[in-house]
């Protein structure tokens, strides 16, 4: 007889009998699996970007601020990584295909008023999921989350407003 470990549930805390090998069960049964999965759920539920409860949050700029300073110099930063090689030169990135770990720049053809909303509406999805993980993730990733979701929504209603 293999020797047991004991767990508890991660819904209702009741103790659980684990078998020293194998998957380790999370819940002492379904009833908790499906309440569990029931809070997950509600938890995510969508919030729009003028919600009370984002406003005590920082934006991406704080953010940015209290990690860099105000002075901060992105350019000038760039160009520190490439002379310092950790980057490749702008001449080297021009021309990478969308393979090569990053999305090559489309060509004009590529560039038509339907690919420029799709990419619009793709945009908004992941504003969508990072205000979704402010809510769920802990500690200061949901912070820098609903942050950045917070400063998408702001720039797509400033330069896309007129065609959402």
């Amino acid at each position: 007889m293999s020797p047991e470990i004991l767990t508890n549930c991660a819904q209702c805390g009741a103790p659980i009998a684990q078998r020293a090998k194998g998957r380790h069960r999370r819940y002492c049964g379904d009833t908790c699996r499906r309440r569990a999965h029931r809070l997950r759920a509600e938890a995510w539920t969508f919030v729009e970007a003028n919600d009370p409860q984002l406003a005590s949050l920082p934006t991406l700029e704080d953010l940015y601020a209290s990690e860099h300073g105000d002075d901060f110099d992105l350019a000038a930063w760039w160009q520190d990584c490439e002379a310092r090689g950790i980057v490749p030169p702008r001449s080297e990135r021009q021309g990478v295909p969308a393979g090569a770990g990053r999305h090559a720049t489309p060509s004009p053809e590529d560039s038509t008023v339907d690919h420029v909303s799709v990419t619009i509406r793709e945009a908004q999805a992941v504003a969508a999921k990072l205000r979704r993980h402010g809510l769920a993730a802990e500690g200061l990733v949901a912070v820098r989350c609903a942050a950045v979701a917070s400063a998408l929504d702001r720039a797509l209603a400033e330069h896309f407003g007129d065609v959402l």
